[in-house]
């Protein structure tokens, strides 16, 4: 996974997130804009992490972890 997918798909998470923080926040509901788009990064920071572990442990001679677990 090259750096320009990682921002690519950080990028996308915290949109969807600002996106689904501000129609909560118009609807007047809890947990607006930053909420949603920090837990909306924060996961997939996490999960991106997971699949390079998974990569690069992969290329070393093999492991029997499931990047999938994380989520």
């Amino acid at each position: 996974m090259t750096d320009w997918d990682i921002v690519w798909r950080l990028g996308l998470a915290s949109l969807s997130g600002l996106a689904l923080g501000l129609d909560r926040e118009l609807r007047g509901i809890s947990a607006g804009v930053r909420t949603h788009a920090l837990v909306a990064l924060s996961s997939a920071l996490i999960t991106v992490s997971a699949l390079e572990r998974q990569a690069s442990l992969s290329a070393a001679g093999g492991s029997g972890l499931d990047p999938l677990r994380v989520i």
